[in-house]
This record gives C-alpha cells, structure tokens and sequence, in this order.
C-alpha cells in the first residue's frame, strides 16, 4: 500500500504537469516525477508475488538514486535560464551509467533463479535485523547520500545565485523567488541526514534496523512528490535579461564590491552621484515606483539610460541592488500616507505598488525598523 500510494501521487503530479509542459523547467520536473514513479513501481513489484516474473529488477531500482541530484540540480539551472543542452551536462550522469553497468555485469554472471532467492533470502534476514551489510554495499549507499546531499548544496547555491539575479532585474519578486524550493532541499538534506545518521550507527553497533532506515527514506520522497506537485506545478516562470551587475561571478561565490564589479566602466564616482540625483528626482516627480511589476529595463528606458548603466548607479551611489532600491520609493510613499489615512495598511501598501502582503511587512520593517502597524500609531500619538 506504501509503494502503490507514491507510484499513484508522483504519476498524478505528473499528469497535471503535462499541462505545462512546453515550459523547459515543467519538462525537468516531470521527467523527475516520472522517475519518482519509477521508484515506487519498482518497490511494489519487488514486494509482489510477480517479482518471479521479472527478477532482473531487484538490482536495478537502487540505481535510480544517482539521477535525484543531477535532475533537481538541472531544474535550478534551467530557472536560471542557464543552457543545459551541452556535453558538460552528461557528465553529471557518469555515476548512474556506471552504477547501471555494474547491475548489468551482475545480471550476467547470475542466473535469474539466483538472483530471486538471494534477494529473498537477504530481504527476510533485513526484516528479522539479522543481515550485515558487506563493505561493497556500505560504500555503494555512501555514494548515493553523498551524490544526493553534494547536489541539495549545489543546487542550494544556485538558487543564491538565480535571487540575486532577480532582485537585480525586479520590484516584485513574490512569484518567481522559489522559496518553496528552497525549503524543499534543506527539508531534503535534513531528511537524508537522519537515515544516513541511522544507517551508519546499524552498521557500526549491529542494530539491525534497516527497514527503518528504508521507512525514512520512502516517507521523506512521498512528502518531496507531494511539495512538487503542489508549489512546482503552480510556479510562475519569466524571461529575464542577462544579469547587468551579478553579486557572483561563475567561477567564484564570493561577493563582489561595486567597485570590483564596475571597474571597466568609464563613470567617475562624481557622475554616478549626479546621475543619481537626477534619477530620483524623475522617480519622485513621475511616481514610476507606483507600477508594481517595474523591471530593471523598463525603469531604464523611462529614464533613456542603458540598463547597466542604471544597475551601476544604483550599486555603486546606494548599495541597494534594484528591489531594495524600487521599494525604498514605495516605503517611503506608504510612511506618507499612514498617519493621515483611513485605508488600511495593506489597501495603502498596494496603492503604493507592493503586490503582496509578506513583500511589504518585510520591506517596511527592513528600511524603517518598525512593523507599518507600529509607525502608523507612533506617528498618530504625537498628534
């Protein structure tokens, strides 16, 4: 019943991605649903009577961990808008064919009924806790949680990277910013940590309890099959620009000064603090903040600057990448109304361009220090 319930999610999931599927990131997360499927079809014939028919498959699903990684990595690149159709990308494969190779080698020197009654001899030895493991087979699951664990952090950091490319380019993040996905991959690394910390205390005091350690594992995959198909087939993909002034180069995740991102630039410090005078005072006059899907390009055009160029000034004269720099204006505007309107905070907050509720609460403590409740009714006190 476990394995028939994550086989019939991840196919619905599946199912109700297809609707989106001409969007590259929606083809990356069906191809891992269907994967997931895989899986979990792969588990209930095993536990069936028909495992006689096909006893092949006993060697093959494990394998199946190797390609976790790479295809959740490849779904961050890919909402990145980073090219994933190059040989590099094969290599992150490597592990899978040559895990899949060793099972094929294995079916060829072991007869069928061999392998059926090893399997079953070897499954009733786990449930009684009377199997130990052979060192092959611990280095074998090391390198699957070790594989799953290195891409969670790989694609963790990619995500840094695909924020800070946003908030260059947008005013509004609220519907592209992927945090359901983040939370997914720490809740992933945090899930492997505890099977991986049970496995290794079974192996080094003989505790025997490997189908709890298999439990975990399938209960953490259904949850993950679940969030997928919630957040991930409701996300909003856009086309973004190339980024104008990256935090991160490619090559190294440290955080780069304006000065250091700039340097080939022509502009003196005096011109980007007269630059910026003029810009904010056309965002005051023209209230272009009160647009709440202003983007880094249409903002320049409105000015008649190039995008680099009004990124640079905005890095180098205020610090703020473009986000913080929209929503300074839209705060501002908000301190303006809240002591001499009867509107209530949020009818104000998106009078003033917010979108969302949680986008402003956090913007309005950030840039003042106070909750909008809290400033509204200091200021309502001195009067």
């Amino acid at each position: 019943m476990f394995y028939a319930i994550g086989t019939a999610l991840s196919l619905y999931v599946a199912i109700l991605l297809l609707k989106n599927v001409q969007e590259t990131p929606h083809r990356v997360l069906l191809g891992l649903l269907l994967l997931w499927a895989m899986r979990f079809g792969l588990y209930w014939f095993k536990s069936s009577e028909w495992l006689s028919l096909a006893p092949a498959l006993v060697v093959i699903d494990q394998n199946l961990f190797f390609l976790d990684g790479p295809l959740i990595w490849l779904y961050v690149q890919v909402v990145n808008q980073k090219k994933i159709l190059r040989w590099k990308t094969l290599l992150h494969f490597i592990p899978f064919v040559l895990a899949l190779l060793h099972s094929l080698q294995l079916l060829w020197e072991v007869s069928p009924q061999q392998l059926l009654a090893t399997y079953q001899r070897i499954s009733q030895n786990i449930g009684t806790g009377n199997y130990s493991l052979s060192l092959y087979e611990v280095l074998f699951i090391g390198a699957i949680m070790l594989s799953l664990m290195a891409y969670g952090w790989f694609s963790l950091r990619e995500l840094s990277r695909y924020h800070q490319h946003i908030q260059s380019q947008l005013s509004n993040i609220e519907q592209v910013r992927l945090q359901w996905l983040r939370r997914l991959l720490v809740g992933w690394m945090l899930f492997l940590a505890i099977p991986i910390l049970i496995f290794f205390i079974n192996y080094l005091f003989g505790f025997g309890r490997f189908v709890l350690f298999q439990q975990i594992l399938n209960t953490s995959l259904i949850i993950f099959v679940g969030m997928v198909g919630y957040f991930g087939g409701n996300q909003q993909y856009i086309t973004l620009p190339p980024v104008h002034s990256p935090q991160f180069n490619e090559s190294n995740s440290s955080p780069k000064t304006p000065k250091e991102k700039y340097q080939k630039s022509g502009l003196t410090i005096e011109q980007i603090e007269a630059m910026h005078e003029v810009f904010v005072e056309k965002i005051n006059t023209e209230k272009w903040y009160l647009q709440e899907d202003l983007t880094l390009t249409e903002l320049a055009q409105l000015l008649e600057i190039k995008p680099n160029i009004l990124s640079q000034v905005i890095n180098t004269a205020t610090q703020d990448n473009f986000y913080d720099f929209v929503n300074r204006f839209r705060v501002e505007a908000v301190k303006q109304l809240l002591p001499h309107s009867r509107e209530s905070v949020l009818q104000i907050a998106y009078q003033c361009g917010f979108k969302s509720k949680s986008t402003f609460n956090a913007c309005f403590k950030k840039f003042t220090g106070y909750t909008p409740t809290q400033y509204r009714n200091s200021k309502n006190a001195l009067k």
